[in-house]
């Protein structure tokens, strides 16, 4: 491809391509997320986000909108079976008779149109809405008519969260104080709610939900970390469990001894009634704020973009959503995916990144990071240890097992086939020399701790550690030369060649050596927290953060916006680029998205001369350029050797003539890389030496 593209350009002068700017091509172009969800059993799924309603037959892998309502906001949503549910939000309560093929507005005594946020019913007839300033509705008929059991009260802040009924008589509301503090409300009431007794507990923690779980025994949860028992049917209260850093949002009993609380990340299982429980840590990108449980214990959760599905009451879950990690290519049909933590699962494309599936391979731990030193061999480090190698593009995947002596291994890279470094804790790294099977520990100051690796050969090195030091070795790693960058918040190494590399930090800056990592300097970009930096070869460059990808044409002196998804949602930000050459890049974003750019995309019809041309090209003595009446002002030409070298260096000021010439007949011959730079232009060119 690359000698392909010198031919054409082998021509009078240099003319641009049609070029599709990055191309979606893989995933929906805007992030899907649920805020509440219902199901009914494994094929009848509802969930609202905003004004919308969606409903899924296939567990929740597809969903389908069933209804729209703009600019508002469903808070709650409840099912009595497949056919007959109600979802409620603001002043509004929608009723289906038909699964969701329609919905009815029911009409709500609420004259100050005050919002509603929690709905249960008993029966197809009898339900209660509960919702801002202790508004509570009921109804006997199924809807058709909604009166007020308990007045709207301006005089303070409460709003009620969550509404729970174990017969006609006995009942249960919870909240708190939704304006000027957390201070909780609990209401109860054994006659059906002609009356409401109102509960003040004497702490500051709202309380976010609440069930009954016999004839007299209640809990509730608040927004911290706490469970709360009563024996009364709600009026007097104990703390039952202290669940650190649970933070509940949701809870389900499938019995008086077996039940599950939702704590964004945090989950906590208890067959016991709370007297002991276990947790489950998701990791913080696949926080669920709701879930729904059927009571064979399979259940759903949702929120922030999450999909996640149990079987085992919330014990272990498994994403039906593609949350995307890292992204790479042996060669532009065969590429790989890691997947956000949550599936260990690599994924496999044959096509170029159009669609990926899911690839069996022997590791038990979760891959973090990717490394193809050749278009055959790839090493996967995965957490308990292990090493995923192909070295056959992927046909195939042997497990190793890394040095024992660690729980987990951070940077890693490997110049070529054969040999690797990677670096474990404090004190060490471990090199090897025979494509990872063996690993020998080389031991460095106590006060350093390599996390990110970046070789030029097997040789020649540098190393970043987690404060402000970085490391040159230029014999395998037997002896080092630290440097000190100007940032204690080191993230990651680029090094483009044996003087320019780069070093992203985490607080959002870049920093810049042209000799040999000896200086750093900050580079002026405007990033959020950069996460990859790429070069193709010493000129052509990108880097992203989590919503911009920008490219050099010139080695790092400038940047150019390639794209920018102008997104503050976690969710759905850049979570790694890669690229094959400067014309052949991916990108992936953590909600499934898959990009692709090619500069060589198109039909190779010729559509409008370049701002600079120049000719002929192979060129022996004087190469000539023409320039555009488009420049109109400074313009800079460099040639660099193929390994970044400078070696012409001229600066034009006020331009006035249309054609440049340059005496080449000092270099050598070979391969080298023309840049021209100005306000209106920056480009960079292959350009062919030949002798006379």
């Amino acid at each position: 491809m690359k000698r392909s593209l010198i031919l054409v350009f082998s021509v009078l002068c240099l003319w641009s391509f049609s070029q599709k700017e990055w191309e979606l091509i893989h995933g929906s172009d805007s992030s899907f997320n649920l805020t509440n969800v219902f199901m009914t059993d494994a094929t009848h799924i509802w969930g609202t986000i905003e004004g919308l309603i969606y409903f899924s037959q296939d567990g929740g892998v597809t969903w389908d909108l069933q209804y729209k309502h703009n600019d508002f906001q469903y808070n709650d949503i409840f099912f009595l079976d497949n056919q007959t549910g109600w979802v409620i939000g603001w002043s509004e309560v929608l009723k289906t008779a038909d699964g969701g093929e329609h919905w009815t507005n029911q009409y709500l005594p609420n004259p100050l149109g005050l919002d509603v946020k929690a709905v249960f019913f008993l029966n197809a007839d009898t339900g209660w809405i509960a919702g801002t300033y202790k508004t509570i509705y009921v109804t006997y008929n199924g809807g058709t008519n909604w009166m007020s059991q308990h007045d709207y009260d301006l005089s303070n802040h409460f709003m009620l969260n969550d509404i729970h009924f174990y017969d006609p008589m006995h009942g249960c509301a919870v909240g708190g104080v939704f304006a000027f503090g957390n201070d909780p409300i609990i209401m109860t009431t054994e006659d059906g709610g002609n009356n409401w007794v109102e509960i003040y507990p004497p702490d500051d923690k709202e309380r976010v939900a609440v069930r009954f779980v016999n004839e007299f025994e209640v809990w509730t949860c608040d927004s911290y970390d706490l469970l709360y028992r009563s024996f009364d049917r709600g009026f007097t209260w104990e703390v039952a469990a202290d669940m650190f850093n649970i933070r509940p949002r949701d809870m389900h009993f499938f019995s008086e001894d077996r039940a599950v609380v939702c704590g964004g990340h945090n989950m906590a299982m208890t067959n016991d009634g709370w007297n002991t429980y276990d947790t489950t840590e998701l990791q913080f990108a696949n926080t669920i704020g709701k879930f729904s449980f059927l009571e064979d214990h399979s259940g759903i959760g949702v929120g922030n973009n999450n999909f996640l599905v149990t079987s085992n009451g919330g014990y272990t879950w498994s994403r039906i959503n593609e949350r995307f990690d890292q992204v790479a290519f042996f060669n532009p049909m065969n590429g790989w995916i890691i997947q956000e933590q949550l599936n260990k699962k690599l994924m496999h494309s044959t096509d170029g990144g159009l669609s990926w599936m899911e690839i069996e391979t022997p590791n038990t731990g979760n891959a973090y990071k990717m490394c193809f030193p050749t278009d055959q061999v790839g090493y996967i480090p995965c957490r308990n240890l292990e090493l995923l190698k192909t070295t056959d593009a992927g046909a195939s995947w042997t497990l190793i097992s890394l040095p024992a002596d660690s729980i987990y291994f951070f940077g890693i890279d490997f110049p070529d086939k054969d040999t690797g470094f990677t670096c474990p804790n404090h004190g060490r790294f471990y090199k090897s020399v025979n494509g990872g099977l063996k690993w020998e520990v080389h031991y460095i100051d106590t006060n350093f701790n390599f996390k990110a690796f970046d070789f030029l050969n097997p040789r020649e090195g540098w190393a970043i550690t987690y404060d402000s030091i970085c490391g040159h070795t230029t014999d395998g790693g037997l002896t080092w030369t630290m440097a000190t960058v100007p940032s204690d918040r080191l993230y990651t190494i680029k090094v483009v060649n044996s003087m320019t590399g780069f070093i992203s930090t985490t607080s959002s800056d870049l920093y810049w050596s042209t000799d040999g990592g000896n200086n750093w300097e900050l580079v002026d970009l405007n990033l959020h927290m950069p996460i990859n930096i790429e070069f193709s070869d010493p000129l052509n460059g990108w880097i992203n953060d989590r919503a911009n990808v920008y490219r050099t044409y010139d080695g790092g002196l400038t940047w150019v916006d390639s794209l920018n998804f102008d997104s503050e949602n976690y969710q759905d930000q850049i979570t790694d680029l890669f690229l094959i050459d400067s014309t052949t890049v991916w990108m992936c974003t953590m909600d499934g998205r898959v990009y692709f750019y090619s500069g060589l995309q198109g039909t190779g019809e010729i559509i409008e001369p370049e701002l600079i041309c120049f000719y002929p090209n192979p060129v022996s003595d004087q190469l000539t350029i023409e320039i555009s009446n488009e420049i109109k002002d400074n313009l800079t030409i460099r040639i660099f050797s193929i390994d970044g070298k400078l070696l012409i260096n001229k600066r034009y000021s006020g331009l006035h003539q249309d054609k440049l010439i340059l005496d080449l007949s000092g270099l050598s011959s070979g391969l080298y890389l023309l840049n021209c730079q100005g306000s209106s232009v920056s480009k960079s060119y292959k350009l062919v030496k030949e002798s006379r």
